[in-house]
């Protein structure tokens, strides 16, 4: 496998990786709203996601300028 096969394999995990940490952030919502989950848990687990989200965020920025 060559490295230009690797960059795009690694783009569509990283840009799945995002993808996920959104939708995630959206499940906890429903869950809040539908009081499967407190206000406070859903808080503290969409900080957590905040995070992750903004790593994966810079990652990408990273990498993508790297590409340029």
């Amino acid at each position: 496998m060559g490295k230009a096969s690797l960059d795009t394999e690694f783009k569509r995990y990283l840009q799945i990786a995002i993808g996920s940490c959104d939708e995630t952030r959206m499940w906890l919502e429903l869950s809040k709203d539908e009081k499967y989950i407190s206000e406070n848990d859903c808080k503290e687990i969409k900080d957590r996601y905040n995070r992750i989200g903004a790593i994966l965020s810079s990652l990408w920025k990273q990498w993508h300028d790297v590409q340029k």
